[in-house]
């Protein structure tokens, strides 16, 4: 046990900040780390954090110890040990709470400027921290404190809740329940209000004055209920129909308290059973991604760089890890990077007859944001939540080459329901940043990102191409059929640049070790025609001035197996290298 106790120490990192723009700040304030490591939601994540926050637990038990055993008077010959444990944690726990308070934007994204730490200081956590450490500052500072602002100090016991999670169960038990607890509580409140009246009522008509109002025998009543430890339910009904009506009165007492008790307890089994299949279910979702990631073993690509798996069949799922499809099923719907798709193993087949899982990064509200400073080069994917494998294709480009990468992974419809997005929608031409009442908030947000591209950017549109087209087509703006470009219509200053990239195209193909005859590849312009003001392409060259290229991937090249999918990723990564460079930060 202790030995195992110790290697799981041991594997513990150092010092972990799961937020990335959080662990970029804090690169040279190793300080300043170690103490949001500890403070952070993340209680056991590293080493640093195990260690701090057992310190905090003890402490907290040690002080809440002290305000218990201070207030016994056979113990007042260790009056001195008590200041002692009394100053010692005090002087620690402030320098806690303003280390929170100072760094409250790092500790957790919602506490961010003086509206966030207000906002933690009204939280339940706050609330706890500063109410219990106000007898101290007041000393500090030589207020005097009176003798019953003094006990206020057993909050601190209440801080050691922050380190309970099944505490946040109960929490979120009631939360689920609220409603249902509420209306319980005010139909009995409501109920005994009534019969209070009557037994009131009663007991005055038959000459009895053991009860002042309704409001006497209301108290009366709670006081029945509990036990009467307050020895406030001193009276007795005299009549037959008032000890009638106070016994149904004792009925409702136990309802006051089993029914609200019984939805509670309910919603707590409900919330512990939840997190335990949350659980269960993360490990498989886990499970799934190491799945994915052990492709890169085998796809070589571009210097030596490797790919995980585009995606996985649900036989190669059942065979690695023996999930049933509604297994599979269910990860997908509980994983927010794994999405399902059906795939047909032979073009001639009416219908699919294969099930996949395709893995994207979900970063954003509407999919994935890459941001390189040192790069002007855009890879804009705006198919990857409906097109397969588009996704994986685009971002294996941007992991190797360290381009920025604007991708929309997420389904996105109107208030009418009516999809939103891909290479064409009213909503480009149309878009509003002010007008949230048809869209949804995840399409402003990925137009207004793209608001980052400049004049002098150049954007890369990976599209999907169909199968009876030819292998790569290259699109900027115009009518179908029309190659030279057009000012004020053309989404590119000169044709040189679709001209230069074509050709180291074809000449990556000629050099290509691979099996795969390009020879026979057809390399297009404008054969789709995009000259639409509703095509991205076009809005993004209105709003920015960059010069902006579709290229259209045959999607049997997209869909088809290894041996020609990876050969065609490699020439783009290849041809996109050698005509923009590589902006990759080692």
């Amino acid at each position: 046990m202790t030995n195992s106790f110790t290697e799981k120490l041991k594997s513990i990192p150092f010092v972990k900040i799961d937020n990335k723009e959080v662990e970029k700040k804090l690169q040279n304030r190793p300080f300043t780390k170690i103490i949001v490591d500890i403070l952070d939601g993340d209680l056991w994540s590293s080493k640093v954090s195990f260690w701090g926050n057992t310190i905090l637990i003890l402490l907290i038990s040690l002080s809440s110890l002290e305000v218990i055993f201070s207030s016994d008077t056979s113990l007042s010959g260790y009056v001195s040990f008590f200041n002692i444990i009394y100053f010692t944690t005090s002087i620690l726990f402030l320098f806690e709470i303003i280390c929170r308070l100072s760094f409250a934007n790092l500790i957790n994204p919602k506490y961010q400027g003086i509206r966030g730490v207000l906002n933690y200081l009204f939280s339940f956590y706050g609330l706890v921290d500063i109410l219990s450490i106000i007898p101290f500052c007041n000393a500090l500072v030589g207020i005097n404190t009176f003798h019953f602002l003094s006990i206020i100090r057993i909050f601190r016991v209440w801080r050691i809740v922050r380190y309970i999670p099944a505490f946040s169960s109960i929490t979120s038990a009631f939360r689920s329940k609220r409603d249902e607890i509420l209306v319980s509580l005010l139909g009995v409140i409501l109920l005994s209000v009534t019969l209070s009246a009557f037994i009131f009522y009663a007991e005055l008509g038959n000459g009895s004055n053991g009860f002042k109002s309704i409001m006497d025998v209301f108290v009366w009543s709670l006081g029945k209920y509990t036990g009467d430890y307050g020895s406030i339910a001193e009276a007795i009904p005299m009549t037959i129909i008032g000890k009638f009506l106070a016994t149904l009165n004792g009925f409702l007492g136990l309802a006051l308290f089993a029914v609200p008790a019984g939805l509670l307890g309910s919603a707590f089994i409900d919330e512990l059973s939840d997190k335990k299949q949350k659980k269960f279910m993360d490990t498989r979702i886990s499970e799934i991604n190491h799945f994915f990631d052990s492709g890169y073993k085998t796809r070589h690509l571009l210097n030596k760089r490797k790919s995980h798996f585009r995606y996985l069949s649900f036989d190669a799922l059942q065979a690695r890890l023996v999930y049933s499809d509604n297994e599979i099923l269910e990860c997908v719907r509980e994983a927010n990077n794994l999405r399902f798709r059906p795939m047909k193993s032979n073009d001639d087949l009416k219908f699919s007859d294969i099930k996949i899982i395709e893995r994207f990064i979900n970063n954003t509200t509407y999919g994935c944001k890459i941001i390189n400073s040192n790069s002007n080069i855009y890879i804009i994917n705006p198919l990857g939540a409906i097109e397969r494998c588009i996704s994986h294709f685009s971002h294996t480009i941007v992991d190797i080459l360290g381009y920025n990468y604007i991708s929309r992974e997420l389904r996105l419809v109107d208030s009418e329901n009516e999809a939103i997005g891909g290479n064409k929608t009213k909503y480009y031409s149309d878009f509003d940043i002010n007008d949230t009442k048809q869209i949804p908030t995840a399409f402003a947000d990925f137009m207004s990102d793209l608001d980052r591209i400049k004049k002098n950017d150049i954007v890369i549109l990976l599209s999907s191409g169909a199968s009876s087209r030819g292998q790569y087509i290259f699109e900027y703006g115009n009518y179908k059929d029309v190659e030279e470009v057009i000012e004020g219509v053309s989404t590119i200053d000169s044709i040189e640049i679709v001209n230069s990239l074509k050709n180291e195209l074809m000449i990556n193909m000629k050099e290509s070790n691979s099996s795969i005859n390009f020879d026979s590849y057809a390399i297009e312009n404008h054969t789709i025609g995009n000259f639409d003001e509703d095509w991205l392409g076009k809005v993004i060259r209105k709003k920015s001035g960059a010069n902006v290229i579709t290229i259209y991937i045959n999607i049997d090249i997209l869909t088809g197996d290894d041996k020609l999918y990876f050969p065609n990723l490699n020439l783009i990564l290849n041809t996109f290298e050698k005509s923009f460079g590589n902006h990759t930060i080692n």
